[in-house]
């Protein structure tokens, strides 16, 4: 029992000494990442950054660079490879995008994402500062108008006093600049078009475009039928059993009734061939023993 423990507490002692040998060849073969980039990038500006990777010993390396922004453009990822000497820097530069002003502001990631020779990844945030968006709509209460009509053109928006500029597009191509809301009335038949940009001071300008249609009248449709009936068709003809149309269900039970009736016949011939068979054939029995 004695020699079994002992035997047991040299099997773990061996175990622990491997483990701890791997991880001070792993501790050994570390591999430094160093990101140095801004903390803030502004419109018009490029998204970039240098890195420096340091490993104690020599490695064959296989990695990624990228940047990870929630409401930007998605980075193609394009994978690396370098042959690392022990203790000597190697250094690079990865470019993203340059900042448009239709970028969000946010805080965005920059990653080098180590595959081999182990896998490591390091990160570090920075920020797009850039003007946000606000929400804003042109409202009409409908799309189609009558000739003189009154037309309410309006807006709605989630910031306050917004600085507008519109420009509605009559039918014959003349414009004329509006402010909103304005209510005017429609003099020309056909396709009207509304142009807007709204601004307000740290926020990005929104623009907005809307038609809707003048017409001379409403169409005039008829539910039950096209044109007057005449004189002759406004007669009520005499009714009589002849004249009454036979119904869908009138029409199935006679149908029913001659299906019926075809084969009760048909059955009967096959009872009466049946019969007459064996009428034959018990005959010609009795003839053949009385010979």
């Amino acid at each position: 029992m004695e020699k079994t423990n002992i035997a047991k507490i040299k099997t773990f002692i061996i175990l622990l000494t491997f483990l701890l040998s791997i991880g001070a060849g792993l501790c050994e073969n570390e591999i430094n990442i160093l990101i140095d980039m801004d903390e803030r990038f502004y419109i018009d500006e490029v998204i970039s950054f240098n890195y420096t990777i340091i490993s104690a010993e020599g490695a064959e390396l296989i990695y990624y660079p990228y940047v990870k922004c929630f409401n930007a453009p998605y980075p193609l990822i394009e994978e690396k490879s370098s042959s690392l000497n022990a203790n000597v820097s190697y250094k690079e530069e990865y470019t993203y995008i340059k900042i448009t002003k239709d970028i969000e502001p946010q805080t965005c990631e920059a990653y080098i994402e180590i595959l081999e020779p182990y896998r490591q990844k390091v990160s570090k945030n920075f920020s797009i500062i850039a003007n946000p968006s606000f929400s804003f709509n042109i409202q009409l209460n409908k799309k189609i108008f009558l000739l003189n009509e009154e037309i309410l053109l309006d807006y709605d928006s989630d910031v306050e006093n917004p600085v507008i500029n519109a420009v509605l597009t009559y039918p014959d191509k003349t414009t004329q600049e509006i402010t909103l809301p304005i209510t005017i009335k429609a003099s020309q038949i056909g396709t009207h078009e509304l142009y807007v940009d709204a601004s307000k001071e740290g926020y990005k300008i929104a623009t907005k475009k809307e038609q809707f249609a003048v017409i001379e009248k409403h169409a005039e449709i008829n539910t039950l039928g096209i044109g007057k009936a005449t004189e002759e068709e406004t007669k009520t003809p005499e009714i009589s059993e002849r004249n009454l149309p036979i119904s869908s269900s009138e029409e199935k039970s006679k149908n029913n009734l001659i299906l019926i009736f075809f084969i009760f016949i048909i059955v009967a011939l096959i009872v009466f061939v049946i019969i007459t068979l064996y009428s034959l054939l018990k005959t010609k029995n009795k003839k053949g023993k009385s010979l």
